[in-house]
């Protein structure tokens, strides 16, 4: 039997690794009576040599909560002050400083790995500090553990048996199969990476190189192109230059599945490389045949940590690749929580109360990490993010006036232009008697309002990729135009055929309102921003639509129904102007950026996403590097040509654009949300067809009054506002601290409850008073409207919230795909309104209608519990496919 040597002492850990991060879990839980020993493989216990990074989430920790600044110090750290991206032809594209001690109280630092290695060490172990110093055990190679009773098995057979065992013994950990209940082979990322360091000294002699880089100066500088990149900067107060270079690793020179790192050959990097300049392979020859290799592997996520006594923490738990720097930081955040939640542990170290500790350090450093995740607000203030570049030209540089002229004109479009759609309602039944006379039929009349609002969506869909491809400004242009020559058109047209086909092609220029004019004012906007300013552009349209359609009825009621369209091409005239003027081009290629550990990435739909260490390198190793910024503004005359550049690749563009859209389709919470919006807005339109004739008829009231039917619309969209924008954000705080502070999108679901009643009681309300005229009173049909209303908004914004959380790696095409979609969906709904009546009767068709309404909302059910299960799949699927 092998020896089991016991420990008495009051608690005891033991941590296998004696890496950073379990040199890190070792200082943190340092306390009196506590025993912690360290189990190392290594006969040495020491790193190589090479730089290393740690964002302010880490270096806050070690240089002050730790106190270890003064002394890293002393060794040559260095702060980060930030990121140069040069071309390979030596041209500097980007600077972007790092601003990390404004906003988070702490720097990006920048250390050898020998020497942070080193203070970690000597805190862990050193007799003065806090509690009974770490014991390390150099040669002790754990080959398996029991996480239930606490032990772990050495090579030799020796068994060491603790209250908590700490799992930080890296991608290749012997302790995860017995955490998890399974082997997780580390598989390759697709990139391998050369390290070395030379010195500085030695660089500067070099003339190309020093030309281009100071290698003293304290930035990291990259350099990208021909799918490498080499990423390097200074270290011990700039003796030392340290390179990453990044290769396919297709080209790797030898596998190191068996190994953890193994030696680099001079030959084959510079062969890797000999697409780049003399200038920047430099560093190569310097280094010799001192260079390192190491295979980039990654693990798919685990759903858990930890088992019984045992947790896993670093990279045994949560691999991290090198773009972001976040390897060691993460590894120290999960050693600082395990000291934060076992910061009194001892009198009780029973199994119960060690998993429950265990689950609260999961919860706190593992589900906390959700992709997408960012943090928008410091103690020092709001982040801008998508971050702005120093380009002049840069929409997200516009001045208070300049977004103010952008916003006012994509409102005024959007509110003439859809209520130009949408405003027949008030003078159908003088279309119907109109037209009828001329041998039309109801559902042919009908079709003068329902055709046009469904094209709306190949509108959005048509006019949205070509903005990618030619720019916003001449697509808007090309819009704005078209909706102005169709209403004098529809004003002109002799006959029903040229008044369908003037609507059909106004349908289309007005489907810009639901995709291409939200992408603008994402272009010229922060995300902090967005709510306000899309939120802005809903509510405008909506209440400035139902005061204008009251004094549209008195209008076509005292002239004719052709005044209605001359209003309209009057006042999109006006647009036409605001456009050419007030609205310059903002499409801008924005490169991903790294900041502060994150990958900030807006996509071509507008949507700015936070990527994690895997997205990012599945997503942006797509992407060119970034482009050279302009140093000239672009003056108001200049700014004033209707054409922009043409966006390169742009056949490529608009393809993808395409795929990505109907990619989208595979998730059942955007079908679903598409559902929802489109039998919302299909009930809606039928609502419209009916009142004018409604009134007129069964109630007797004037044609000029019938606009008076909008009047609870305007109250009706602000209690909306507040209660799908304020109270929802209430409720999802409430909602993700019952769930651990995790939010989920299916959160938004729940939100749906009250519109989906409010909607029941809306439709009933007027089908109820449309058939039985003798019973209720009118402004029944006006209330049931604005109930209904208040469902309509509600649903709309509830739903594309939902379908922008829904699939996190294609937010912008899902939310294309609900907005722009519901228009074709709808139809149905809005078109067999008309029959209906004509073979049932008002209450009948009604009914029908809130029986597909309800049965849709039902589905909400199912969504919320599977949805779930879906994006755990997707995720599951992306992740072996990258693999």
């Amino acid at each position: 039997m092998s020896p089991i040597e016991q420990i008495e002492t009051v608690s005891t850990f033991i941590i296998v690794g004696g890496g950073i991060a379990g040199l890190a879990s070792a200082i943190a839980l340092r306390a009196p009576r506590r025993k912690i020993i360290v189990l190392e493989q290594s006969a040495q216990n020491r790193e190589v040599g090479a730089t290393i990074s740690l964002q302010p989430n880490a270096s806050k920790i070690v240089e002050q909560e730790w106190c270890l600044g003064a002394v890293l110090k002393q060794r040559g750290a260095m702060r980060d002050e930030g990121f140069n991206i040069y071309s390979i032809d030596g041209k500097l594209q980007r600077s972007i400083p790092l601003v990390s001690k404004t906003e988070y109280g702490a720097d990006r630092m920048v250390y050898h790995r020998m020497d942070l290695h080193a203070v970690l060490k000597e805190n862990a172990t050193k007799p003065d500090g806090y509690g009974e110093p770490a014991e390390i055990r150099t040669s002790s190679c754990v080959v398996t553990c029991d996480p239930n009773s606490g032990t772990v098995t050495l090579r030799d057979g020796t068994i060491l048996e603790a209250d908590v065992i700490i799992g930080a013994d890296g991608i290749k950990s012997n302790l995860r199969r017995e955490v998890i209940g399974h082997e997780i082979e580390a598989r390759s990322t697709g990139f391998s990476a050369y390290r070395l360091i030379v010195t500085s000294s030695s660089l500067e002699k070099d003339e190309e190189f020093s030309r281009v880089i100071d290698p003293r100066n304290s930035f990291t500088s990259m350099v990208m192109g021909h799918d490498r990149r080499m990423i390097m900067g200074p270290a011990r107060c700039g003796e030392m230059f340290s390179v990453v270079a990044l290769v396919p690793d297709m080209k790797a020179e030898v596998d190191t599945k068996n190994s953890w790192t193994s030696k680099g050959n001079l030959k084959t990097l510079l062969d890797e490389y000999k697409g780049f300049p003399r200038w920047a392979t430099a560093p190569f020859r310097l280094a010799g045949d001192d260079i390192g290799l190491w295979q980039l592997r990654d693990t798919e996520p685990l759903k858990t940590w930890h088992r019984g006594r045992t947790i896993l923490i670093g990279d045994a738990a949560h691999a991290m690749l090198p773009t972001q720097g976040q390897g060691a930081s993460q590894a120290i955040e999960d050693a600082e929580a395990l000291g934060a939640y076992f910061s009194d542990f001892g009198n009780n170290t029973s199994f119960e109360e060690v998993k429950a500790r265990l689950e609260a350090v999961f919860k706190a450093s593992g589900n906390e990490r959700t992709a997408g995740e960012v943090l928008l607000v410091s103690e020092q203030g709001v982040r801008n993010i998508p971050v702005p570049t120093d380009n002049p030209n840069d929409p997200l540089n516009f001045n208070r006036w300049q977004k103010l002229g952008v916003t006012i004109t994509c409102c005024w479009f959007s509110v003439f232009s859809l209520l130009s759609i949408s405003g027949t309602g008030s003078f159908m039944a003088t279309l119907y008697g109109m037209y009828g006379a001329q041998g039309h039929s109801a559902q042919e009349i009908t079709g003068l309002s329902t055709y046009p609002t469904m094209v709306m969506a190949f509108g959005a869909l048509g006019l949205l990729p070509l903005a990618f491809v030619f720019g916003r400004r001449p697509i808007f242009l090309f819009a704005v135009t078209v909706a102005l020559v169709t209403n004098i058109t529809a004003a002109t047209s002799k006959d029903f055929r040229s008044h369908f086909v003037s609507r059909i092609f106004l349908g289309l220029a007005t489907g810009a309102t639901e995709s291409l004019l939200p992408l603008i004012l994402s272009d010229v906007t922060f995300v902090h921003e967005r709510s306000f300013y899309f939120g802005l552009y809903w509510s405008i349209q909506n209440c400035v639509n139902a005061g204008l359609l009251i004094a549209i009825s008195y209008l076509v009621a005292a002239a004719s129904w052709r005044w209605y369209y001359w209003l309209f091409a009057t006042t999109l005239g006006v647009s036409t102007i605001l456009v050419f003027f007030c609205c310059p081009e903002t499409k801008f290629r924005r490169s991903p950026t790294s900041l502060n550990g994150q990958v900030v990435y807006t996509d071509e739909f507008g949507h700015t996403r936070i990527l994690t260490d895997q997205q990012a390198i599945s997503s942006i190793g797509q992407v060119e590097g970034p482009a050279p910024s302009d140093t000239i503004k672009v003056s108001f005359i200049q700014g004033l040509k209707p054409w922009s550049p043409v966006t390169p690749n742009g056949s490529r563009v608009l393809i993808r654009a395409y795929v990505n859209i109907i990619k989208s389709f595979s998730s059942p919470g955007v079908i679903f949300s598409l559902m929802a919006a489109s039998i919302s807005l299909g009930i809606g339109i039928a609502i419209t067809l009916v009142y004018s004739t409604v009134l007129q008829e069964s109630y007797s009231w004037s044609p000029e009054s019938v606009g008076l039917f909008n009047a609870g619309v305007m109250p009706a969209c602000f209690a909306a506002m507040f209660y799908s924008g304020w109270c929802a954000d209430k409720i999802n705080v409430w909602l993700a601290r019952r769930n651990n502070g995790v939010h989920k999108p299916e959160h938004h679901l729940l939100h749906l409850i009250v519109p989906t009643i409010s909607g029941i009681i809306g439709i009933v309300t007027i089908a109820v008073c449309a058939q039985h005229p003798e019973r209720y009173s009118a402004w029944g049909m006006v209330v049931g409207w604005a109930i209904y209303q208040f469902s309509f908004t509600s649903i709309l914004i509830s739903t594309t919230t939902f379908a922008a959380e829904v699939i996190p790696e294609n937010p912008g095409a899902a939310m294309v795909v609900v907005v722009g979609g519901k228009n074709i969906v709808s139809f149905g709904a809005a078109q067999g309104i008309i029959p209906m009546v004509a073979k049932f009767s008002y209450l009948s068709s009604f009914m029908i209608l809130l029986g597909v309404f309800v049965g849709v909302f039902l589905l909400g059910i199912p969504v919320y519990y599977l949805n779930p299960k879906w994006r755990k799949v997707a995720t599951q699927t992306k992740t072996v496919a990258r693999g």
